[in-house]
């Protein structure tokens, strides 16, 4: 595999927050934050998507997030 090194992170999107399951509550939408402490900041779960890209191909990552 190779290293790619020109993906572009475009927006963040971070739902959720409640404590006994995922929600659709929208918590924060727009440009990418690498530091989102301040926008995750209470017990919850959550669910983030990450839309990125590379030449002309578009790409969503999502991760969910239990905090406690």
């Amino acid at each position: 595999m190779n290293e790619i090194d020109n993906i572009k992170i475009n927006t963040i999107e971070i739902h959720g927050g409640s404590l006994i399951g995922e929600t659709g509550d929208l918590v924060y939408k727009g440009e990418y934050q690498s530091n989102i402490t301040n926008l995750i900041n209470k017990k919850g779960n959550y669910s983030i998507k990450i839309n990125l890209s590379h030449e002309n191909i578009d790409s969503d990552l999502y991760f969910r997030l239990k905090v406690i």
